[in-house]
């Protein structure tokens, strides 16, 4: 995996990690039942993308149980531990659901990069043997 991918997941986790420990204000709860539940997903799923499309261009697609498993248990690890943390925090709660929103999310942005990436053929994604990068 290049450092530009290393960079990205460090700092998506630091920004991740400033939005778990911020208080919520108020004006950001619209009030739409489960739509905290759907944020969660959506940045966890973003964790995933990214880390899932580091290791793919970082040749890891060739032992498809690393590619596959990895990136949606590491983004998985990392919401459990944020979410274990916001229980020490007075102005945040925690909420096992948060841990299955955010599972779900890793799971279903893995699901659909890896059905994007059996659908291409692989020399559109893969770096090239000769210089490294994309076509």
């Amino acid at each position: 995996m290049g450092w530009n991918y290393k960079a990205c997941i460090f700092l998506y986790s630091v920004a991740l990690f400033y939005l778990s420990s911020a208080p919520v204000p108020d004006e950001v709860n619209p009030g739409i039942q489960g739509l905290d539940k759907v944020v969660h997903a959506a940045m966890y799923g973003i964790l995933t993308a990214i880390i899932s499309i580091g290791m793919y261009r970082g040749g890891y697609y060739k032992v498809r149980w690393q590619w596959w498993l990895l990136p949606p248990a590491l983004a998985s690890l990392c919401g459990a531990m944020l979410e274990l943390y916001q229980a020490w925090l007075p102005h945040r709660s925690y909420d096992p659901w948060d841990m299955v929103a955010n599972t779900t999310g890793s799971m279903f942005m893995q699901l659909c990069i890896w059905l994007f990436v059996s659908l291409l053929p692989l020399s559109r994604l893969a770096p090239s043997a000769e210089t490294g990068r994309t076509p």
